[in-house]
């Protein structure tokens, strides 16, 4: 929900969720993704469907003024910079099968 013209609006709002006697933990303030902020998330979810379920839910609930966003639109990967690993367990994070599934390849930082 949001984001907001300021950060009061987002505590107002914030306050009619509480009258809606919504579960504790459904929603909370945006923080540190400053394209929604101030703003609320109402859950992440992996999969587009499953927030689409949750907003039906809250909507009939009496939440009104939800939608649905992309949380890391624009993101092209990310990077851990693990600076205390030592070379045996560099060769077995290199080695996970997980990440061989999804195609990652662990290396040292350029540097």
């Amino acid at each position: 929900m949001g984001p907001y013209s300021d950060p009061a609006a987002m505590q107002r709002k914030l306050a009619q969720l509480r009258q809606l006697a919504l579960p504790a933990g459904s929603f909370i303030p945006v923080g540190q993704r400053p394209r929604y902020m101030p703003g609320i998330s109402l859950g992440v979810f992996d999969q587009r469907e499953q927030a689409l379920q949750q907003l039906a839910h809250l909507q009939a609930r009496g939440v009104q003024t939800a939608h649905v966003v992309q949380r890391n639109l624009g993101i092209q990967g990310s990077y851990w910079v693990l600076p205390a690993l030592d070379p045996q367990q560099a060769r077995r994070l290199r080695s996970l099968p997980a990440l061989q599934a999804a195609d990652r390849h662990p290396r040292p930082c350029p540097g």
